[in-house]
């Protein structure tokens, strides 16, 4: 398999790819915004998801992609369609245009219309990929931790380490669903090395779906800290966070609110059937203090 990989240097796309190149018969080769020096386990092509004429040559003798490129915070809203949908249908049309076989997506649990600017960039994507003309796979991870990310949940634990207070947006009563990046990345290399997987969609989440109370409680107990919850209204914070944003100031980004409020998909039933997925709950994976 030549496999193309954009978004390798991200965060999961780092600790993803020891994890390809140990398997036989899988040739990776890494798509890279700027020319960057040789490397001898993995070859590299120069190319950018936002400029189409660049990523044709990229994909020279490539049968599989694997999409991992996109944009996750920006205090634009524009900015995450340009990559994240944009990005991604020029992508697609030169894959159609290369030949390319099978196509990969990491997605989001969050992608839908009604979560902010990235979530709605994401639902776009989705769309694209299921409307081409490629054997296509959607991988939809939930809330990542671990493997030395300290966004998200980490972010959350750290909190709690540290401060007495922990301010929760809105009732806390939208859902989280905590998956260890290392189950991710397993189901990540079982689905690209099966065959047989085009047209499949896949929620990559916990073994637990549970709300943000919960998951502070659990959060607790496992670092045995436990700070008083304040409850602030969720307008509240969404106009602060848009003031701190705007004098580029603060450790949020607007859209990052109705991301965390709204609607998510939780089941993980068709990831455990089809690619083995048994996700280690948040016990196992989050370390105690």
């Amino acid at each position: 398999m030549n496999l193309l990989i954009t978004g390798g240097t991200g965060t999961l796309g780092r600790q993803l790819l020891p994890a390809l190149l140990k398997k036989p018969g899988l040739h990776p080769r890494l798509l890279s915004r700027r020319s960057a020096p040789p490397r001898p386990d993995i070859e590299t092509a120069t190319g950018d998801v936002t400029r189409p004429e660049t990523l044709r040559p990229a994909l020279e003798n490539i049968d599989t992609v694997l999409h991992l490129a996109a944009l996750t915070h920006s205090r634009h809203a524009r900015d995450y369609f340009t990559v994240n949908t944009e990005g991604t249908r020029n992508l697609l049309n030169a894959c159609e245009a290369a030949g390319v076989r099978r196509f990969f997506h990491m997605s989001s649990r969050a992608a839908n219309q009604n979560g902010g600017a990235y979530s709605e960039s994401k639902w776009q994507a989705d769309a694209a990929v299921r409307d081409s003309s490629l054997e296509w796979t959607i991988l939809k991870p939930a809330e990542v931790y671990g493997g030395g990310s300290n966004e998200g949940i980490a972010q959350l634990a750290g909190w709690i380490d540290r401060w007495p207070v922990l301010p929760i947006i809105g009732g806390g009563d939208y859902t989280m669903s905590p998956v260890h990046v290392e189950d991710v990345i397993a189901a990540t290399v079982q689905a690209v090395t099966l065959p047989g997987l085009a047209s499949e969609t896949f929620v990559l989440g916990g073994p637990e779906t549970m709300t943000f109370n919960h998951l502070a409680d659990r959060l607790c107990a496992v670092r045995k800290k436990y700070p008083c919850k304040i409850h602030l209204p969720a307008a509240f914070m969404q106009g602060v966070v848009s003031v701190l944003s705007a004098c580029g100031l603060g450790g949020m980004v607007p859209d990052q609110i109705p991301r965390l409020l709204c609607e998510k998909e939780s089941d993980i039933a068709n990831a455990r059937e089809k690619l083995g997925y048994n996700p280690r709950s948040l016990e196992q994976g989050f370390p105690a203090r």
